[in-house]
C-alpha cells in the first residue's frame, strides 16, 4: 500500500482543529465512510506552509503519513484520506509563534529596500523590524513591539491612499509581522492569529514584486527550512 508523507498541524493536546479526533503519535487512525474535503476525513497538506499557515488548526506541526483512500484538492493544496498517522513533531506548541513570526520578519526584509528606495529617511518600518527581530531573542518585550508598530501604523495608513505602490507592500508586511508578534504572546487558542499574520505578511510582500510567483516559491522555501532544521530564517 502506498504511504504518503505530508504535514499536518494539531492542537497543543493533540486534537484535530475540531476536537473530533484524538491523536497518538504513530498510531494509524482509520475513519469509516466516505471522503470529503473539509468535512469527513483526516486532512493534510503536502508543504507545511499549506499545512501551518494555509490551513491552521492548532500550534504543533508534524510530519505525517497517509494511506488508503486520497481525495486531493483541485490545486493539490491539501488532501483528506481514509487513513492517517502522526509521525514526527515537526514545530512545537513553544516554537510555533516564533517561527511565524521569524517568517514574517524575513518577508519584511524582503521588501524593505524597496519601501526605502521610495520614502528615503523614513526609518519607521526599519525600526518596526528591528524591535521584532530583538524580541524574538528575547531582548525586547511585547509592549516596545506594540509602540514601534503605532509608530509604523502612521505611515501604512498614509500608504494606504496608494495601495499598488511597492511602499504600501513593505508597510503592510511590516505591520503583519507585528500583529504575528502580538498573536505570539496570547495562549494556545491563537496560534490560528500568529499563523495567518504570517501569511498575510508573505501576501504582502509578494505584492512588491513584478515577479511575484518567484517571492511566494521563495517564502514557501524559506518556511519549510526554517521549520525542519529549527533555526532562525
Amino acid at each position: 500500500m502506498r504511504i504518503i508523507k505530508a504535514y499536518k498541524t494539531v492542537t497543543v493536546d493533540l486534537k484535530s482543529g475540531h476536537g473530533n479526533v484524538s491523536w497518538v503519535i504513530g498510531e494509524w487512525k482509520k475513519h469509516e465512510g466516505d471522503l470529503k474535503l473539509c468535512e469527513c476525513g483526516f486532512h493534510a497538506s503536502k508543504h507545511p506552509y499549506d499545512a501551518a499557515l494555509v490551513f491552521n488548526q492548532g500550534s504543533r506541526l508534524f510530519e505525517v503519513e497517509a494511506r488508503g483512500t486520497i481525495v486531493n484538492s483541485d490545486n493539490k493544496d491539501k488532501f483528506v484520506s481514509s487513513e492517517m498517522r502522526l509521525v514526527k513533531e515537526i514545530v512545537t506548541d513553544a516554537e510555533f509563534r516564533k517561527v511565524c513570526v521569524r517568517f514574517g520578519v524575513w518577508n519584511a526584509k524582503q521588501v524593505l529596500p524597496i519601501f526605502e528606495k521610495n520614502s528615503p529617511g523614513d526609518n519607521r518600518v526599519r525600526n518596526l523590524i528591528e524591535v521584532l527581530d530583538k524580541w524574538l531573542i528575547g531582548a525586547a518585550n511585547l509592549e516596545e513591539v506594540r509602540n514601534a508598530r503605532y509608530a509604523a501604523s502612521a505611515a501604512y495608513a498614509s500608504a494606504a491612499a496608494s495601495a499598488a505602490s511597492a511602499a504600501y507592500a513593505a508597510y503592510a508586511t511590516a505591520y503583519a509581522t507585528a500583529s504575528a508578534a502580538d498573536a505570539a504572546a496570547y495562549a494556545a487558542a491563537n496560534a490560528a492569529d500568529a499563523a495567518s499574520a504570517a501569511a498575510s505578511a508573505a501576501s504582502a510582500a509578494s505584492a512588491a514584486y513584478a515577479d511575484r510567483k518567484n517571492h511566494k516559491q521563495n517564502a514557501r522555501k524559506k518556511f519549510k527550512e526554517s521549520c525542519l532544521s529549527r533555526k532562525h530564517i
